[in-house]
Parts: structure tokens; sequence; C-alpha cells
């Protein structure tokens, strides 16, 4: 995974658990499946560590 260049969106699991995934990597809208979130981030994981990811806002496009 190369967090410098990729672009992450907010997703859910099937479970409600919050991830930031690459944007490009994930085929539905809103859901990352099992096998997507191996890429992904969790967000209560990522807020400690803010400023390392780039997140867009998925809602606002």
């Amino acid at each position: 995974m190369n967090m410098k260049n990729e672009v992450y969106g907010k997703f859910q699991d099937d479970t409600g658990e919050e991830f930031y995934c690459p944007v490009n990597e994930v085929a539905d809208n809103r859901v990352v499946s099992e096998w997507e979130v191996e890429n992904c981030v969790e967000v209560s994981t990522a807020g400690r560590y803010s400023g390392n990811l780039t997140v867009i806002d998925l809602d606002a496009e």
C-alpha cells in the first residue's frame, strides 16, 4: 500500500465498522468487502496518525 500517492474515502464493512480505503480499489460506493478491507485503514487507527492520509469526502462528489 502506497499511502503517499493514494486518495482515500470513508467506507464501512458489513458490520458497520468504518475504514479509509483507496477510492480506486473499492467496487461498491459505500460498503467494502472482506477482501478489499486488506488495503484499508480503520478510521479509529488513522485518527491517531492524522495528516498521513489524503481523504476525500465521497458524499460531496
